[in-house]
């Protein structure tokens, strides 16, 4: 199987291209490096893609802040840079994989609706269409919060590195809300091994990739205390600037398909950060 990684340099992308080598002959495109140079910001799709491939994995996109210029990066690159994406690939990719994420999903009423999450949404209606008219198998795959042992994800889950923290230095974790809410992490390591198995079975559909059981903030900071042996406390801070609620259960049809489940529980996603960190800091 020939796999071309788009954005494989991501964390996600890191994981999923070590996931692959073994069952797969892979290349990589990239705006710094790769075996084809590929910056998405040139919407117009001026790199060309001169070999065939089963599956093309999409990684790439910014997390666009509030600026103007943002937002505007946010359009370029994860929507019009996808559209030249795949323009610059049609008729050498048989299968699509992009990965989206679950705030794809948000109404404009959710809190955490964005310039991103648009930009995600807006590209998956646009490869659906793209993909159908030129019958290219596709498949959409929207992850909840991932995390990883190294810690390169902890400019996008602030919260559950600050518990982990908390827990770290064995001082009690300090929630500015006035209920105990739900949040759902999932291991990079797991999702690698979700996108592995979609594009080996050819999966197609749009998919939700949570963990099988989201926990609330208060299990977190208990499970964290527990891994670092300090048993910390969790302290409600109510007030305007309360954290909202995430849902608790999310459809996870797709595992049934791919026959796999992920596997590694907070506890053992956290044991893995604090094996990294040699220890208790």
């Amino acid at each position: 199987m020939n796999i071309l990684l788009v954005g494989s340099n991501s964390t996600l992308g890191s994981a999923t291209k070590q996931t692959l080598k073994d069952c797969a002959r892979l290349k990589t495109a990239d705006r710094n490096g790769g075996d084809i140079k590929c910056d998405l910001i040139q919407a117009d799709g001026s790199y060309t893609i001169t070999e065939d491939f089963d599956c093309m994995i999409v990684f790439s996109s910014v997390f666009a802040s509030e600026t103007a210029q943002d937002i505007y990066d946010a359009v370029k690159i994860n929507t019009l840079g996808i559209v030249g994406l795949t323009k610059a690939a049609l008729g050498r990719i048989k299968h699509i994989i992009y990965i989206s994420s679950i705030s794809a999903s948000y109404q404009p009423d959710h809190k955490y609706y964005n310039a991103y999450s648009i930009s995600k949404r807006h590209t998956e209606e646009w490869l659906q269409f793209f993909c159908k008219k030129f019958a290219i198998c596709l498949s959409i795959i929207r992850p909840t919060q991932i995390y990883d042992k190294f810690e390169h994800s902890k400019k996008h889950q602030p919260l559950l590195y600050a518990i982990i923290e908390s827990a770290a230095n064995g001082q009690a974790f300090k929630l500015a809300s006035s209920q105990n809410v739900f949040r759902n992490y999932i291991y990079v390591e797991d999702v690698a091994e979700v996108i592995k198995r979609v594009a080996i079975k050819q999966t197609t559909g749009t998919f939700e990739c949570a963990y099988p059981r989201s926990q609330t903030i208060q299990e977190i900071v208990e499970t964290a205390g527990k891994v670092f042996g300090t048993n910390i406390k969790m302290e409600l801070l109510p007030g305007s600037s309360e954290i909202i609620q995430f849902p608790e259960e999310f459809d996870n049809s797709l595992f049934d398909l791919i026959d796999y489940r992920p596997s590694t529980s907070l506890a053992e996603g956290i044991s893995q950060i604090r094996c990294v960190r040699g220890g208790i800091r």
